[in-house]
């Protein structure tokens, strides 16, 4: 569940002074329900299997069936329920009448299930793991994807990007569409002369999206960007595209990419499959190699990366503590001792934090 935690400063070590521990009421209605917030309008899933979708102006309808979890995200609310289907509420616009947009999709095959959702300003598009994929919502904005995407059958993922979405197909293409032609213009510029590498031989396998760049993993065990530089024309030639991301032998690989919270610019969490971590920039700084010297635990083994949080600000490493990715030294959170409550979820950022404990604690910081 989203909590939202009080600012406290956090220390350099052990616990965070101040630290705020919220306790929670056994079997209490509050901890069943899970909620997600998006622009316009809100929702959350009771326990009962209901769900509720509401705006800040105390509006507010309910979706029966057996929701198994919502996604929020600009002007749209998606509930997946048990059978597949996806009921949708859309509200673009702030002055849009609440519930004036509904709609829901339904697989074809009835045996089908979930494989990605997006949503992007009152639109949703999701595919479903027989390669189909589908679409709802307000499209004004959005569009609608080329009838060729919706005929191949073989998408496997798609992300929202901004005024649009991207869809990979199981053939390692990549295609974006949107209303607006100068937003797939903006975010990729150029991409097909370069994350096909330069001889267009690599099958793109992973793609994911931040602000207004793209990464893409490719079958080489590389990464490319594209996107979100207002300076250089030529993403190709920008030092994160141009970096020996497979290594020297060609034996490396990117395990896995977090998106990096910044206020004007689109930014990754990058590691690679020898432990290498790396902040990268598509617009100004480029690389920032991170240290990953994070010691030992107390059975002498080192340290390592298990998750990261918080737009890749928040990491929780092996040992149950949690740091700040700009300074490994700064610990959020630490276990006492192997019997102590372990981090179990995290959210907010490394100014303003809440980690919840197997225990059901609660400890929030920030600055």
């Amino acid at each position: 569940m989203t909590a939202n935690t009080s600012d406290v400063l956090p220390s350099t070590s052990g616990m965070p002074k101040k630290a705020v521990q919220i306790t929670p009421t056994p079997n209490s209605d509050f901890w069943d329900i899970s909620e997600r917030f998006g622009t316009y309008i809100s929702g959350a899933i009771r326990h009962d299997g209901s769900a509720v979708i509401f705006d800040s102006k105390g509006n507010s309808l309910d979706i029966e069936g057996d929701a198994q979890e919502i996604y929020a995200g600009s002007g749209v609310v998606a509930v997946l329920q048990s059978d597949q289907s996806i009921d949708i509420v859309s509200h673009p616009h702030a002055n849009t009448d609440f519930g004036r947009y509904r709609s829901t999709i339904t697989p074809e095959n009835p045996n089908a299930s979930l494989s990605s959702i997006a949503l992007s300003r009152g639109a949703v598009a999701a595919t479903y793991d027989d390669g189909t994929l589908e679409y709802g919502g307000d499209r004004w904005l959005v569009g609608s994807p080329p009838q060729e995407l919706i005929s191949a059958g073989n998408v496997d993922k798609v992300v929202g990007a901004g005024f649009g979405f991207i869809a990979l197909q199981d053939n390692g293409v990549v295609t974006p569409w949107s209303g607006a032609q100068k937003f797939i213009n903006a975010y990729m510029y150029n991409a097909d002369d370069y994350i096909y590498g330069q001889d267009n031989s690599l099958k793109v396998t992973d793609i994911g999206f931040l602000g207004s760049a793209l990464w893409a993993t490719r079958d080489d065990g590389s990464i490319a960007f594209t996107g979100g530089s207002q300076s250089i024309q030529n993403q190709a030639e920008h030092p994160i595209n141009t970096f020996d991301w497979n290594g020297q032998n060609d034996d490396l690989e990117i395990s896995r990419v977090w998106p990096v919270m910044t206020s004007n610019d689109s930014a990754f969490l990058v590691e690679r499959s020898d432990g290498y971590l790396a902040n990268v920039s598509t617009r100004y700084s480029g690389i920032t190699e991170l240290s990953t010297d994070w010691g030992v635990d107390d059975k002498g083994e080192p340290i390592t990366l298990t998750d990261a949080y918080g737009g890749g600000q928040l990491l929780l490493l092996s040992d149950g503590s949690v740091r700040d990715s700009t300074s490994p030294g700064n610990i959020l959170y630490k276990p006492e001792n192997s019997d102590s409550a372990r981090p179990v979820d995290i959210v907010g950022h490394k100014h303003s934090y809440g980690i919840l404990l197997d225990d059901g604690t609660l400890v929030g910081g920030n600055a």
